[in-house]
């Protein structure tokens, strides 16, 4: 996005005056400098030069699309987000990928992308179907088309990592042409009659797995879990590494371990380093706090910390299953990661990800 100076001179060097744009859809903060919201809309430019992004306290020119009106358009945005963990009916969500799309641009998102998981080569009931890939990206090439210049909409997949099944490298996934993958560990082993063990399902089916793979020791159970994720790093690397402590939902108030504990931490550490060797995002998800399965975010903070120290980019999710979601839980988010030390979060904008400052409200316009 090629952005200008905020209520500074438009293209032509001449001074914009903006007294009169405070119609509801184009506001500017007051002369107190008290908040004002901001929705979408059109409204008559008398400048006559340029499209406009309004925020609260900044106004932005910018040319993000051809004008076809007489009028330029002025295209109002609040500080807004992104999100690209999202998952429709071709898996385990609630609807088609039109329903999330038109709630991302009621809400003002920016982009949006959909991330259903991936065919699997377990029985399960949560993974695409083979046979529906091609229709699940013709519906959302079909969505990109309907709202190009309006809202940013991107084609990816929740890739799980079994070695020597399925990862984020597959030739079946790479052939796909997929705008991004989040890579994820939803399986740490399989049960001796080959039915995969997920780290984040029922829980007595968790502990079954605990007591049949691992002879009852929690310890090597999690450890396999890191384990398996910092082979998808190094081995077959995502875009984006997905719910990095996901397996910490089975483990309400400490029943089966400690996050102080050394072999744990170390665990976590060790699989930080090799993210940040790898040089990949980091998702933080807000799922678990929203569906209330963890009183933290994924990761907790205290990896968050670590993963500043480390200076791992980030990326903010939902891992949204319903339309209601997509922004769940965000500003909670924002306000942990900006007190952990974080200044900016990754966005997949204008096809190529790039960092943008961000507060409790929403990211800001200016990349970088």
């Amino acid at each position: 996005m090629l952005v200008g100076k905020p209520f500074g001179d438009n293209e032509t060097g001449r001074k914009a005056d903006f007294s009169n744009l405070l119609q509801p859809c184009c506001v500017r903060a007051s002369a107190s400098g008290q908040k004002q919201n901001l929705t979408r809309g059109d409204c008559p430019c008398p400048t006559g030069q340029s499209e406009i992004i309004c925020l609260p306290f900044n106004c932005y020119f910018t040319r993000v699309r051809p004008c076809h009106t007489a009028w330029p358009r002025m295209f109002c945005l609040a500080m807004s987000w992104t999100n690209y963990h999202s998952h429709t009916h071709f898996c385990d969500g609630k609807f088609g990928p039109e329903a999330y799309a038109a709630e991302a641009f009621r809400q003002g998102l920016w982009a949006y992308g959909f991330s259903s998981h991936a065919p699997l080569p377990y029985d399960v009931t949560w993974g695409m179907q083979p046979e529906s890939v091609a229709t699940y990206l013709a519906q959302i090439a079909r969505l990109q088309a309907r709202y190009r210049g309006k809202l940013e909409l991107y084609a990816g997949l929740e890739v799980d990592f079994v070695p020597g099944k399925l990862g984020p490298q597959h030739p079946g996934i790479g052939k796909l042409g997929l705008d991004y993958c989040i890579g994820s560990v939803h399986f740490a082993d399989t049960f001796p009659d080959g039915t995969g063990w997920e780290i984040d399902g029922a829980h007595q089916v968790f502990l079954s797995g605990v007591r049949e793979i691992f002879g009852g020791n929690v310890r090597r159970a999690v450890s396999r879990y890191y384990e398996l994720i910092r082979q998808m790093v190094q081995q077959e690397p995502p875009t984006v590494v997905g719910h990095l402590d996901k397996i910490k939902i089975q483990n309400e108030g400490g029943c089966l371990f400690s996050e102080t504990e050394s072999w744990y931490r170390q665990e976590v550490l060790a699989t930080l380093q090799a993210i940040a060797q790898a040089g990949l995002l980091l998702e933080v998800n807000t799922r678990g706090i929203y569906k209330q399965k963890t009183p933290e975010l994924y990761p907790s903070r205290w990896v968050l910390a670590e993963a500043c120290h480390l200076k791992i980019p980030l990326t903010l999710n939902s891992d949204a299953h319903h339309p209601r979601e997509i922004t769940g839980q965000f500003s909670y988010a924002a306000s942990v990661l900006r007190q952990e030390g974080f200044t900016h979060l990754y966005s997949l904008y204008e096809n190529r990800w790039q960092p943008f400052g961000f507060t409790e409200q929403g990211l800001l316009p200016d990349a970088g």
